[in-house]
């Protein structure tokens, strides 16, 4: 998608719509562009936003059950030099605002509810079965360093045997299946810790055993889900012994404590606004004796101390403060976040603080201190999500009135009704990312292993295979021992005698433990088996030139796997990984059991694509080829290109009919390639060139200027017996020249191509 640097500079990011008696808080979840206004090449930025007039005049538009995130980020996004930035690094943080409204939403929709049933697909994140007399979701809770959040979907958490791994989730599911969900609250003011309360249903016996607690702890790299009955823990997601923390321990059996309370004052003790100056001054003063002195301020800077800047006196002086939600203060405040609070001037402090009342009010609207710490209000403020493909943009807005309000988008403005729902899709997105990314190390890395044993071996056997002749020799030696037995001593260890071929004396090594002849009887057998081995090491060594194309093949299209399509893109590695683990290739990672879940599932995808195509629907334009990547050629002819190598088999040898055209770079690895053309149809110039130029590109050698390709009808094409998946035998080929950088890959066009 591309937009035009000018419009997307025109998108405010942050907005606050003004209702009263209330004021409205938008957290605003929003894109950077990074270049030119390709959105191809951003990262994710979120802030938590107030301001102080409404922007826009986008109308608001009525909640639907559409999925919120309709313009997903690309969890990763690579930059026109190649550089991959990664999720974990821009992601936004899940901070208190967000928590907030999460537990105010469970509260109203999913208070009470039963368990049906918990599942750890993740080895820090866990998922719980909600179900309500009206509705099911999953409840996710996750406590991953960078990505931990709480969020629901109606989209059930991956299954497979590996879940039985974490002995974690089998205690939740053991623990809370039948409870009922009874209450959620934040019991430890402005920090990130959510309690929630699971008992049995009205009517049921209560007793100690049914009475549990589940806190979700969103810290950061501490971040913990803890199972407690009876105020001690049972089970946890991450347990820390003594020796790991002397500050707090939590491992089965202690009684649970709540997270160590960071420095900083609730929001809500400064009453007046020069209170809440002051204490915003304080970090200044604390920093340096004279505040007022520019000149200690700067030889304190040179000393390498902290900068004294506006973000971090808030976010230090303040609980419940998040650097974005300052950021968005000082962004709406016309206020530079870095700035050193002693030079503000008196209209940009009251500028501030205006941000800072109005969040601080809608924050009144989910916390009631008036019923103490624990206490949330349960009024009739409700929650929305407002989505703007247009410019990129997400956002959660707190409306006192009930509906939705305009998050001042300029076009294109969609409205959910979920802060919960939009949590998970936001961090679920980066999970995909980062699963990603942690599954292409893992594969490259096995592939990039296997390919030094099988290089090795193949050095090995063609040293074997260059002499031939060795047996001879060995077969020689025995011969002048048998020769010359009548001049060989007892316990020699060698014998020089003069070789009747060469005319020179030659020394023959000798076992002192034994006789003569039966150091000649050793030889003779030794050359036999040389003679064996000379025999057996072509098939060998062919086998094993078979297996180190068929890695090369699989590095090559691991490492085109960019992430764009995230979901596609990680089930084919996990196909890929389960197709080396089975093959003795690389180890069976700690997943491996849901990665055998995914292959089993896209074999039966396979089974029922041959089925379509048994019944005429494999040609053409159809349905079949999901899971590859796909172009869309001049004359509309459609282009499908393999992932992975059981992919580019499967395209070869069950999908290509006789009327499409398949190419494939010549001499080097890459993907296979198919331009499907219908029957009574011929493919143009322009098609061809369209689709040679995608083959260069989806091959090793992409970075040369123009390279052969090999364009060949599916008849002309089969499969050696025994061969890996995607290796074939062209019988009839012509070459076409391939130009990659003319792709439409390159150019990041060609209708949902990768």
């Amino acid at each position: 998608m591309c937009i035009s640097s000018n419009a997307f500079l025109r998108s405010r990011l942050s907005i606050l719509a003004l209702k009263t008696p209330f004021q409205s808080t938008l957290l605003s979840l929003s894109w950077r562009q990074l270049s030119n206004g390709q959105l191809s090449n951003r990262s994710f930025a979120a802030t938590a936003v107030v301001g102080n007039q409404q922007q826009g005049g986008g109308g608001a538009s009525t909640p639907t059950s559409t999925p919120l995130i309709t313009n997903q980020p690309n969890p990763t996004s690579t930059t026109q030099s190649g550089s991959v930035i990664s999720n974990g690094a821009r992601v936004q943080p899940f901070d208190f605002t967000s928590l907030s409204t999460c537990v105010a939403e469970l509260r109203r929709h999913w208070i009470p509810s039963r368990i049906e049933e918990a599942v750890q697909y993740h080895p820090s994140a866990v998922a719980l079965r909600l179900r309500t007399m009206e509705h099911t979701t999953w409840l996710y809770l996750s406590w991953n360093p960078t990505l931990a959040h709480v969020g629901i979907s109606e989209e059930g958490p991956p299954r497979g045997s590996a879940a039985q791994v974490f002995s974690f989730g089998e205690q939740m599911h053991s623990a809370l299946k039948g409870l009922v969900l009874t209450d959620a609250s934040i019991p430890q003011p402005w920090e990130r810790t959510m309690a929630l309360e699971f008992s049995v249903r009205p009517g049921e016996q209560v007793s100690e055993n049914n009475q549990l607690i589940v806190y979700v702890e969103i810290v950061g790299r501490y971040s913990n889900v803890i199972l407690s009955h009876g105020g001690n823990v049972v089970a946890a997601g991450h347990q820390v012994g003594t020796k790991m923390s002397s500050v707090r321990a939590i491992y089965v059996g202690k009684p649970y404590a709540m997270p160590p309370s960071p420095h900083g004052i609730s929001p809500t003790s400064c009453e007046s606004f020069e209170d809440w100056k002051k204490v915003v001054l304080l970090a200044s003063n604390s920093s340096n004796d004279n505040g007022s002195d520019r000149g200690e301020r700067a030889k304190s800077k040179e000393k390498g101390s902290p900068p004294i800047t506006i973000l971090n006196a808030l976010t230090r002086n303040f609980l419940g403060v998040s650097p974005s939600l300052v950021r968005s203060f000082c962004e709406t405040a016309g206020i530079a976040p870095d700035t050193d609070p002693a030079v503000l001037e008196d209209a940009a402090w009251h500028g501030l603080y205006a941000q800072w009342t109005q969040w601080l009010d809608a924050m009144k609207i989910l916390l009631n201190e008036n019923k103490g710490s624990d206490g949330f209000n349960n009024d009739n403020s409700a929650f929305k999500t407002a989505c703007s493909p247009s410019s990129g943009a997400y956002s959660v807005v707190l409306d006192n009135n009930g509906s939705a309000t305009s998050s001042g988008f300029n076009t294109n403005e969609e409205i959910g009704s979920s802060p919960l729902r939009f949590m998970r899709s936001y961090y679920g997105w980066f999970e995909s990312g980062n699963e990603f990314e942690q599954a292409k190390q893992r594969v490259l890395k096995g592939v990039s292993n296997a390919v030094t044993r099988i290089s090795k071996k193949i050095a090995s056997l063609e040293r074997q295979s260059s002499d031939p002749s060795v047996h001879e020799g060995t077969s020689h030696f025995a011969d002048l021992i048998m020769a010359n037995i009548h001049t060989i001593k007892p316990a020699a260890s060698s014998i020089t005698v003069e070789d009747w071929n060469t005319g020179l004396d030659v020394t023959v090594p000798l076992d002192a433990t034994k006789t003569a002849i039966e150091c000649a009887k050793d030889y003779y057998k030794k050359a036999r088996k040389q003679r064996r081995a000379v025999d057996q090491v072509a098939p060998l060594l062919e086998e094993a030139r078979q297996q180190l194309e068929y890695l090369q093949d699989t590095e090559c299209m691991v490492q085109q796997l960019e992430g764009k399509d995230v979901i596609e893109d990680v089930a084919a590695l996990r196909e890929t990984e389960s197709e080396l683990v089975a093959d003795g290739f690389m180890k069976a990672s700690s997943d491996a059991a849901l990665a055998e879940k995914a292959a089993g599932k896209a074999r039966k995808a396979a089974k029922k694509t041959s089925k379509r195509q048994k019944n005429g629907g494999g040609n053409g334009n159809g349905e079949d080829g999901e899971g590859y990547r796909r172009y869309s050629s001049p004359s509309g002819f459609t282009v499908l290109i393999g992932r992975n190598s059981k992919q580019n088999d499967y395209l070869t040898t069950r999908m290509a009919q006789a009327t499409d055209v398949w190419m494939h770079a010549r001499g080097v690895p890459g993907a296979h390639v198919l331009l499907r053309v219908p029957p009574g149809k011929e493919a143009a110039d322009g098609d061809l060139q369209y689709t040679a130029d995608l083959a260069a590109f989806f091959s090793r050698a992409r970075s040369e200027g123009k390279l052969d390709v090999t364009v060949a009808n599916p008849a002309h094409i089969t499969k050696p017996k025994g061969a890996k998946p995607g290796q074939v035998l062209v019988k009839q080929e012509k070459v076409l020249i391939g130009m990659p950088a003319k792709s439409a890959a390159a150019a990041g066009s060609g209708g949902g191509g990768d």
